[in-house]
């Protein structure tokens, strides 16, 4: 009987892949288990799918996810990618996902209204992005951040947003932050709570471009209210 006992319960704990701890992203150096060379690969790490810069999987030693808080110090330089972010498995107010730009670049030109974001946070919870430039290249739409589906607890901090090509009359479906539900730009619900924006600089680089139509565009549902944050 006690032999039962111990199987059960091995059985139903889940190993989640990052036991936590420090990584980085740096293409200068070789993929590894602790190294990914862009931020898509890292985020298909935490997805359970196939990372795609050649570094061992850390879902290799179990399912997608975390077991323990995760720190990602960021190496200088440009990216050109979007960085595309679902639910994650495991994580909590104390198991959280800490990104370090280093004033690092991620940039990219969204060619669908319905993936417009360069950074897209569908649904994710308990993110902090720190010092990091985001840049939407895109000349009409897009947003640096589109906070979407339920996405809470998560800060973006001390960060630079751009969207330097808008440079004449901006689309209505353009903005440094957009948070709504669903793939579309205008659609209502809970597209998250608790979310804090904090002291980020959100203008064209060279004081000369028009801008987005919308600095942080909320679309949320009716009751009860969402409650999300914006400092400085």
């Amino acid at each position: 009987m006690l032999f039962v006992s111990i199987l059960v319960l091995g059985i139903s704990n889940q190993l989640n892949a990052f036991n936590g701890g420090t990584y980085t992203i740096d293409p200068s150096l070789a993929a590894s288990a602790t190294n990914y060379k862009s931020f898509t690969a890292f985020a298909n790490d935490l997805k359970n799918t196939t990372r795609g810069d050649g570094g061992t999987a850390q879902y290799s030693v179990g399912g997608a996810g975390v077991q323990g808080a995760i720190v990602v110090n960021v190496a200088a330089g440009t990216y050109t990618e979007q960085f595309l972010l679902t639910q994650i498995t495991g994580v909590t107010a104390i198991k959280n996902v800490t990104i370090n730009g280093n004033g690092a670049i991620l940039q990219f030109t969204p060619s669908s209204t319905a993936a417009a974001g360069v950074i897209d946070m569908n649904g994710t919870d308990f993110f902090n992005i720190n010092n990091l430039t985001v840049r939407n290249l895109n000349a009409t739409y897009g947003y640096p951040f589109w906070i979407r589906n339920g996405s809470d607890n998560n800060i973006i901090k001390n960060c630079k947003l751009r969207c330097d090509n808008i440079s004449t009359a901006p689309n209505v479906g353009s903005a440094y932050i957009w948070m709504t539900t669903g793939t579309t730009g205008s659609a209502s619900g809970n597209s998250g709570n608790n979310n804090l924006i904090d002291s980020c600089d959100m203008r064209s680089s060279t004081g000369l471009n028009h801008g987005p139509y919308y600095g942080i565009n909320m679309y949320g549902i009716t009751t009860p209210a969402a409650v999300d944050a914006c400092n400085n």
